[in-house]
């Protein structure tokens, strides 16, 4: 009985160290997503930032009007 007892102790002992190496392993595998989801918003706002400045060159240029231009005011058009 004392054979199978130590069996049985040396089962959970082993499932405990299996279950703790999960954990270890998914606390990790969480930190990384979280990693990868700052840089993902970083690399997103310097991509706003650059097209805002792209768009900025544009209309300095004078290759893009600004959407002011192409908005059309019902309440300042002339009646036909």
């Amino acid at each position: 009985m004392e054979k199978i007892q130590e069996i049985h102790n040396s089962k959970l002992q082993h499932q405990d160290e299996k279950l703790k190496l999960i954990i270890k392993q998914h606390l990790e595998l969480v930190a990384s997503v979280k990693a990868l989801g700052q840089v993902q918003g970083d690399i997103a706002k310097q991509l706003v930032k650059q097209h805002e400045d792209t768009e900025a060159l544009y209309t300095a240029l004078g290759l893009k009007q600004d959407i002011s231009h192409y908005s059309f005011n019902m309440m300042d058009a002339e009646e036909h």
